[in-house]
C-alpha cells in the first residue's frame, strides 16, 4: 500500500489528479475545455502563476492535519479489525506439539529467511560474517539512497546508475528465494 501510495504521489504531485477542482479548465478565451493531463508538466512551479490557470494549484484545499489525518486514521483502525477479524476466525497455522525426543523434525525457515538461509548454504564457513554484512550494507544503503541519489529525474529508466544495481539486488534475493525454496521443499 506504501508502494503505491508514493507512485501515486510521483504520478499526479503533492496537489492530487488531473482533474481540475472546478469540474473543467478556461481557455485563455474564456470556453471550458477539458482536461488534458498529458500536457501536464511533471513538476511544475506551485502555484503557478496567475495566467496559467491551466496548470494552477488548487483554489480550495484543506490542511493535512485534521482532514487527512483522521481519514487516513479510519482506514488504518479499519485494516486493524480486519486483521484480527481474520486471526480469530482463520487462526496460525501451528504445528504439532513439540517433542524433544524426537530426531527427525527439520526446522524450515520462514518465507522472508529463505535467501538469507540459502545464502548461509552456499558461502563458505570462512566468509559467514559476510552473510550478516551483506544485508546489514544493503539495508543501510537503502536508507542512505535518497540522500545519495539527488537527481530531478523521476523515469526510472532514465536513471540506470540506481536501477541497475537494483534491478541486480532483488534479482540475487529472488533467485536465493527460489534455490531455497527449491532446497527445503524439494521443489
Amino acid at each position: 500500500m506504501i508502494g503505491a501510495h508514493l507512485a501515486l504521489l510521483r504520478k499526479h504531485g503533492e496537489f492530487g489528479s488531473y482533474i481540475n477542482y472546478r469540474g473543467a479548465y478556461k481557455s485563455r478565451e474564456g470556453v471550458d475545455v477539458p482536461p488534458a493531463p498529458a500536457q501536464r508538466p511533471i513538476e511544475p512551479p506551485y502555484p503557478a502563476a496567475p495566467s496559467e490557470e491551466l496548470w494552477a494549484a488548487p483554489l480550495q484545499t484543506e490542511d493535512f492535519y485534521p482532514h487527512q489525518t483522521f481519514k487516513d486514521g479510519i482506514v488504518s483502525a479499519a485494516l486493524v479489525v480486519v486483521v484480527f477479524i481474520l486471526a480469530v476466525a482463520i487462526g496460525a497455522p501451528l504445528e504439532a506439539i513439540a517433542d524433544p525426543a524426537t530426531t527427525t523434525y527439520t526446522p524450515v525457515p520462514e518465507w522472508f529467511f529463505l535467501p538469507l538461509d540459502e545464502l548461509l548454504v552456499l558461502v563458505p564457513q570462512q566468509l559467514i560474517p559476510l552473510v550478516l554484512v551483506l544485508p546489514t550494507g544493503g539495508v543501510l544503503l537503502l536508507l542512505a539512497l535518497p540522500f545519495i541519489d539527488r537527481g530531478p529525474e523521476r523515469n526510472p529508466f532514465e536513471r540506470p546508475a540506481v536501477m541497475v544495481p537494483g534491478g541486480f539486488a532483488v534479482l540475487f534475493v529472488v533467485i536465493l528465494t527460489l534455490l531455497g525454496s527449491g532446497r527445503l521443499f524439494n521443489l
